[in-house]
């Protein structure tokens, strides 16, 4: 399993089991299994006088109309592959497993990591 982040050149941050393919021994992209876009939200909380600046990491599945959860990419619109911090993969791993032991296999809902870190204290 190589679970990692591609940064697309549509700007898309898709979290997935990658596997790369190959055609007649040449190279020609990338398996996204189970691919996930994270998006970030950005907020601000205040308390008293004290403002601060959060962000949540939402995951909505990628390509939502296909019935397909293996999906060819071509090596020329990753842009790069990147190491999810701790928090990132493990909401990932979790959302595959519940998804995985769902019966019907719907993929109804959105995961959210449930605790923000702080981007910034100040304004």
């Amino acid at each position: 399993m190589s679970i990692k982040v591609a940064l697309l050149k549509s700007g898309e941050e898709v979290i997935s089991d990658f596997k790369e393919v190959y055609k007649d021994d040449q190279f020609i992209g990338y398996y996204f299994n189970d691919p996930y876009v994270l998006k970030l939200e950005k907020y601000q909380t205040v308390a008293g006088d004290e403002s601060r600046h959060r962000v949540k990491i939402r995951f909505f599945p990628w390509l939502t109309l296909s019935k397909e959860k293996r999906i060819l990419v071509f090596a020329d619109w990753v842009v790069t592959f990147y190491e999810p911090v701790d928090t990132v993969m493990d909401s990932y791993l979790n959302r595959i497993k519940e998804i995985e032991e769902d019966e019907d296999g719907e993929d109804d809902q959105v995961s959210v990591i449930e605790e923000p870190e702080v981007v910034s204290d100040s304004d």
